[in-house]
């Protein structure tokens, strides 16, 4: 016995002194946001295993050059977070590193993917083209962005916010563009004609309407282009430039023309008439205001109710017959033509300075004040949020309660109406000779009527693109 002692020892020392093997801890799983904004600070966690279950620290890599120092230890099996902030839009790959006590360090984790973009309100580009732009741009499905200058013609801008392509006739351009589903796009000028413009920025045809005009085209389902003139007509022009049909309204229009689902045509005027003319320029009805009608184009609700503002700041709704729903009285003249959202709320501005939010029913839902009146036709949002300018030079942003999002200023009176592309970017125009591209929340939204003119073409139809 006195013999196995000093060999028991032995076994002893030599157990004591023989490190068990070490394995390093399992990739990390991790999760976060899909999305967030520049200098908007946001939350990943990671979790590992240790196959040894020694506690374990982290580590977590951005993708824009950063990579955090490791974290405390914690046990095998339990989630640690990180945040941060990114000072670029871009799309990143954030992963997350594990390592043990024994400096054993895991495989990086597969890539959270994180998009992050500029905060709503922020300015993108802007595009100078001279003179004024005070009507609504159009966005072509390429992502090309239309607009007319006052008096520098038709500008082609990339969605980059570089030129395209320049057209100019030798007069102002006094109307939104409207895009055709062939890509033609056709605008009013100063010079009494109606031209229609190659998608390449080559001149297709010009049409003589024989008077002044500032309405924007709408373009029918079968193709056919519908203007009013100031001296009172309604003109169908055929795609190929060729006259269809011409309708006497009577009276000075600057209303922009709207065509319904079934064809029939709302144009307002200053003989204080809402007129519905049948597809073949027929007359259908007239409504009558009790105040001219002034740039305040129809809108088309989803069961055919129109709406339109007139001088005496009314909001009419007019059945599909003609006959009055009700109207809504604001506290000084109606020029923005209104917006239909998806759950039927009416939005229009002003010029008492307030954007307003009119339920189905006629009642006020809300009314959002303005550093300045309103000329400017509402958009809306895929999420609700409401885009409108104002005189004060100011784009606003108004979500759905009526609580303000953000404003930006530009350097003059913003009369434009908004239109909001397929990747949630606002552009507008400004007395001050440019087209700005500012950072929205969501693309347009799928409703009636959400914009002037219906639709980021500006087809001035119901049911249009």
């Amino acid at each position: 016995m006195k013999a196995l002692l000093p060999l028991l020892a032995l076994a002893l020392v030599a157990g004591l002194t023989c490190k068990r093997p070490n394995h390093a801890p399992d990739a990390p799983t991790i999760s976060g946001p899909s999305s967030g904004y520049v200098d908007s600070t946001y939350t990943f966690t990671a979790t590992a295993t240790d196959p040894d279950g020694d506690g374990i620290l982290f580590r977590f890599i951005w993708d824009d050059g950063d990579t955090t120092g490791w974290s405390s230890f914690i046990p095998s099996d339990s989630c640690v977070s990180m945040c941060h902030s990114w000072d670029s839009a871009g799309t990143y790959c954030v992963r997350a590193q594990a390592m043990d006590g024994q400096a054993s360090s895991s495989f990086w984790s597969a890539a959270c993917t994180v998009r992050i973009a500029l905060a709503p309100g922020a300015l993108l580009w802007r595009f100078q083209v001279g003179g004024y732009v005070r009507h609504s741009p159009a966005i072509a499905a390429d992502g090309t962005i239309y607009v007319g200058s006052e008096p520098n013609g038709l500008y082609a801008v990339n969605p980059d916010g570089s030129l395209k392509w320049h057209y100019a006739d030798g007069n102002a351009e006094n109307s939104s563009p409207a895009i055709a589903t062939d890509g033609t796009v056709y605008i009013g000028s100063s010079g009494n004609d109606l031209y229609a413009v190659n998608a390449d920025g080559s001149p297709a045809w010009s049409y003589g309407l024989g008077y002044y005009f500032e309405t924007s085209p709408a373009i029918a389902a079968d193709g056919t282009i519908c203007v009013a003139t100031t001296n009172g007509y309604l003109h169908a022009v055929n795609p190929d430039g060729s006259p269809r049909w011409r309708y006497t309204l009577g009276f000075v229009v600057a209303s922009s023309p709207a065509i319904a689902a079934d064809g029939t045509v709302y144009v307002g005027t200053f003989y204080k008439y809402l007129y519905a003319v049948n597809p073949d320029g027929s007359f259908k009805w007239g409504y009558a205001t009790d105040d001219m009608i002034m740039e305040s184009s129809p809108a088309i609700a989803a069961d055919g109710t129109v709406y339109v503002g007139s001088r005496d700041g009314y909001l009419h709704a007019v059945a599909p017959d003609g006959s009055q729903r009700w109207r809504y009285k604001t506290q000084n003249e109606v020029r923005s033509s209104p917006a239909v959202a998806a759950d039927g709320t009416v939005y229009f501005g002003s010029y008492d300075s307030s954007l307003y939010a009119i339920n189905p029913d006629g009642t006020l839902k809300w009314r959002q004040r303005t550093a300045g009146w309103i000329h400017s036709s509402p958009a809306v949002a895929a999420d609700g949020t409401v885009y409108i300018g104002a005189s004060d030079s100011c784009v606003y942003a108004i979500r759905s309660n009526g609580d303000l999002a953000w404003k930006l200023r530009t350097n003059a009176r913003v009369i434009s109406s908004p239109t909001v592309s397929s990747d949630g970017v606002v552009y507008v125009g400004s007395d001050d000779g440019y087209i700005y591209a500012i950072q929205g929340s969501a693309p347009l939204a799928s409703s009636p009527w959400p914009k002037f003119h219906h639709d980021n073409q500006n087809t001035g139809r119901a049911g249009g693109r």
